[in-house]
């Protein structure tokens, strides 16, 4: 009865945590199943003792299962985790530091955490897609991912028929890498600063795995003159062309990699919908094949040029003023934080996503800049910007102009300060702006700017997102 109590008392302070997240996989491990009802309708919850993964009994919930008890050991729960959301694939666990686990499943996004003696993970099951993939080793793969290399060519005809997006695994040996660095540094394509960066993933992506996608247009055989021009040889980043070419454009950088053993030729991988950018995912797939991803046209043309967000309500909860503690900050999970005093403080459920789109497009060259206008207490806030990662390497720091950074309090003035100081050092048109808060007043305080203002009273998620993004195009006559 005791134990019973206790689950049903944390099930209750998880659920408005793991309402937001949109998961509709419900995975309890434990040996009470007891106040499944406590659980949000569509909230995902394991709970299991320290130092285990599993106990003996078992209880699976979702929306088109009945709770049924399973004995099993280790494995059988993975396989009983596996076969209730219709994926296959490897499951594994790494411990990253302390309490802190994430465990890896294909078509699975699982992050655990320690609390009260029990460790915590939300499983979120996601439509998944086949593409093609291919493997090459570095340095030619990263820098095919990083946009610097733009044509693929090959002395046979692998890629032709592949058309489209498609995966790219980086293999685990390099090759002329000396080779590869003395020909970007003598025609200078790349930066010497920028070199190594360019020629190996972003920090915490391993090579062995596959780490981005691309999309590639038709493959054609190369005539001799062809082979032979200087600027046919940058585009291949070598001296060496191949006789067939394939163009390269819109590659991406996975925000996590995916597990997969390398293979000769191209092969068909099974992939979640949502680690592909939106503007990659294939046209056959509808919003119901992939419900916790709402479609968005986010084209980099029909986007604004500097979207402005408020902190506190709007990427994270709670606001700064409601804490004890400030930094030094702990990550426990990529969106929860842990300050001084040990609170919590989480990102709201599409700021990782919707940043790191942000970062990657001015990376590849699009006019588009984050700024910052909040009135949040400076001496929390800023390091708590630099603990939160959006993607591998990337810190939201990193993603926000520097010199569009207000925050700073006026009475009774809102938020009316803030954007006229970054209309003013930007340069940008009042109506290529886009102004995100949770405060009405703070809207209603930029009305007369002439920027697109957007009320987001329960912060950040996919949803709102869309929203937002519906508003600025609806005054801009835009369709998508």
């Amino acid at each position: 009865l005791k134990a019973a109590r206790s689950a049903h008392r944390l099930s209750l302070s998880l659920g408005a945590k793991l309402r937001h997240l949109d998961i509709p996989m419900v995975v309890r491990c434990g040996a009470v199943a007891s106040s499944c009802a406590a659980l949000p309708a569509k909230g995902g919850l394991v709970l299991a003792p320290p130092r285990r993964t599993c106990t003996r009994n078992v209880l699976l919930i979702g929306d088109d299962l009945q709770p049924s008890p399973l004995v099993c050991r280790r494995t059988l729960m993975c396989a009983a985790i596996l076969a209730a959301v219709g994926n296959a694939g490897a499951f594994g666990r790494r411990k990253l530091g302390g309490q802190k686990r994430r465990m890896y499943c294909r078509g699975i996004l699982a992050v655990g955490r320690s609390r009260s003696g029990r460790a915590l993970l939300a499983l979120r099951a996601t439509a998944s897609i086949t593409l093609p993939c291919f493997s090459m080793r570095d340095p030619y793969a990263s820098l095919l991912l990083h946009g610097v290399k733009t044509v693929e060519t090959r002395n046979h005809p692998m890629l032709q028929g592949v058309v489209g997006p498609c995966l790219l695994h980086i293999g685990h040996q390099t090759m002329d890498e000396k080779v590869a660095a003395d020909f970007l540094r003598r025609t200078g394509i790349v930066d010497d600063n920028k070199l190594n960066t360019m020629m190996r993933p972003p920090k915490g992506m391993a090579r062995g795995q596959i780490l981005g996608v691309m999309e590639l247009g038709e493959t054609r055989l190369l005539t001799a003159s062809e082979c032979n021009l200087q600027s046919m040889r940058e585009q291949v980043t070598s001296d060496a062309v191949g006789k067939y070419a394939t163009v390269v454009s819109r590659v991406s950088w996975f925000q996590r990699p995916l597990q997969e053993r390398g293979q000769p030729g191209v092969w068909q991988v099974k992939v979640p919908i949502d680690v592909l950018p939106p503007g990659m995912r294939p046209k056959g797939v509808s919003a119901a094949s992939a419900p916790s991803a709402p479609q968005v046209y986010e084209d980099p043309k029909t986007l604004p040029r500097l979207v402005v967000f408020d902190l506190d309500g709007v990427c994270w909860s709670p606001e700064m003023y409601q804490t004890r503690g400030g930094p030094p900050y702990r990550l426990i999970s990529e969106d929860v934080v842990v300050n001084s005093a040990g609170e919590e403080i989480q990102l709201y459920g599409a700021v990782r996503r919707v940043w790191a789109m942000l970062h990657d497009l001015r990376r590849r060259g699009h006019d588009i800049r984050v700024a910052v206008a909040s009135s949040s207490q400076r001496h929390k806030a800023q390091p708590l910007l630099s603990t939160f990662e959006v993607a591998p390497g990337i810190r939201m720091s990193d993603v926000v102009d520097r010199n569009f950074f207000e925050m700073l309090y006026r009475k009774n003035e809102f938020k009316r300060p803030h954007l006229e100081a970054i209309l003013r050092k930007s340069g940008v048109s009042a109506d290529e702006v886009l102004f995100i808060d949770d405060n009405e007043r703070n809207i209603e305080s930029v009305s007369h700017l002439g920027i697109v203002a957007v009320h987001v009273p329960r912060g950040l998620s996919e949803t709102t997102w869309a929203e937002v993004l519906k508003t600025y195009h609806t005054e801009h006559q835009i369709e998508g």
